[in-house]
């Protein structure tokens, strides 16, 4: 059964017999801090503002240099929050072949 589903029976049992959080949880198979536990999960809209308007003046480059540009600009976001904005944007380019199959040459 999934954690919403048995916080939502927890709350039901509780409002119904008016017993304590601790016996309710017991009943249903979860834990106090799992019942208690709120998710604290920033909005990436700042992250993406930033990341569009960099992107548009710097098309070609990689998230290390952008993360190393946001970094310069103060923001402290984390380097895999970044990438992961960065990839849900699509903006990961396609990776580069070898200088030989760019020139149409092959090796010998």
């Amino acid at each position: 059964m999934k954690t919403s589903r048995r916080r939502a029976w927890v709350e039901h049992l509780r409002a119904r017999f008016e017993v304590n959080v601790a016996l309710t949880c017991d009943v249903a198979g979860l834990g106090r801090s799992v019942y208690y536990y709120k998710c604290k999960r920033l909005s990436d809209d700042d992250v993406i503002d930033t990341l569009l308007a960099l992107v548009e003046r710097h098309p070609r480059w990689g998230t290390p240099k952008l993360c190393k540009r946001l970094r310069h600009q103060g923001k402290v976001w984390n380097k895999k929050r970044v990438e992961r904005v960065y990839n849900m944007l699509k903006f990961n380019l396609r990776q580069k072949g070898s200088a030989e199959c760019q020139h149409g040459h092959q090796s010998r």
